[in-house]
């Protein structure tokens, strides 16, 4: 707040234009909270059953060798949709 009170001109739209595309976010989004700094991230909860910002990722590890056979990260909170994409992959 202190920075968009003396800051410059330039400072307080760079301000402004952040509020503006998090309000946008928020919108789009239907969430209850953004971020600022990595607007791909989602509301999740975690293993505490805390909400918080964050990705979703799967891996694929082959049974006999142990070896990561693949990968994704997905702005889906749920795992509903993710296993048979890590199988194509």
């Amino acid at each position: 707040m202190e920075q968009y009170i003396y800051g410059d001109e330039g400072e307080k739209q760079e301000i402004l234009n952040k509020i503006i595309k998090a309000e946008e976010e928020l919108q789009k989004s239907g969430q209850d909270s953004v971020s600022l700094s990595d607007p791909d991230s989602r509301s999740m909860k975690n293993k505490k059953n805390h909400t918080e910002l964050s990705y979703n990722y799967q891996i694929t590890v082959d049974h006999e060798s142990g070896i990561i056979v693949a990968g994704s990260v997905s702005q889906d909170p749920t795992d509903d949709y993710q296993l048979q994409p890590q199988i194509e992959t």
